[in-house]
């Protein structure tokens, strides 16, 4: 019973506090729309967690995240999808799909996002230095001029992904799926251009 509700607990407390770091960030007084949508947005997605888990829910947490994310800049994009990643609402095995939504130009610097499910979105100019992607499905996703410096994409899937002028010097790619990507970047400090593996 103690691990059951140990189980329940931990998404609510990832939400409240990705809900209390947005509300708290620096750039808040710059951008008060912007601040004002993504508050907003945490509340309402954080009432459906807490409220349900059935398919119904993540379908409106899908719809909402895909309205808010163009309202956004780079900065409060990586913010929501820390917030989803953290709330389990991306995981492999009950994830909520999010393909083509616009992730570009997000601030995940360090970011955990192993095993989630990110087939398909767009994460165009991403900042994603020593971010923690371990087999993370990033099937068809937009990974042009994204900076995957020293990132971990061991056991990836990044089969059809488009990684053409993405930085990956000292990123570990051990094990990932590269079949069919489209390729040109640096590993070890090396330029390759790689266009069908």
């Amino acid at each position: 019973m103690k691990r059951l509700l140990a189980w329940l607990l931990i998404p609510v407390f990832a939400v409240i506090a990705a809900f209390a770091i947005a509300t708290r960030w620096p750039f808040a007084v710059n951008h008060p729309v912007q601040q004002q949508v993504l508050s907003d947005y945490f509340n309402q997605v954080s009432t459906l967690v807490l409220q349900s888990n059935s398919p119904a829910a993540k379908g409106v947490a899908r719809s909402l995240t895909l309205t808010v994310l163009p309202q956004l800049n780079g900065d409060r994009r990586g913010l929501i999808l820390k917030f989803l990643a953290e709330s389990n609402l991306l995981n492999l095995t009950a994830g909520t799909p999010l393909e083509n939504a616009d992730f570009s130009e997000a601030k995940l610097d360090r970011a955990s996002l192993a095993n989630l499910q990110l087939t398909g979105v767009n994460l165009q100019a991403a900042q994603l230095i020593q971010a923690d992607l371990q087999a993370a499905n990033l099937q068809s996703a937009l990974l042009q001029t994204a900076i995957l410096r020293e990132a971990n994409l061991q056991g990836a899937k990044l089969t059809e992904a488009n990684l053409m002028r993405s930085n990956l010097q000292a990123a570990n790619l051990e094990g990932a799926d590269l079949t069919g990507a489209s390729l040109r970047g640096q590993i070890c400090g090396e330029q390759i251009s790689v266009w069908q593996f």
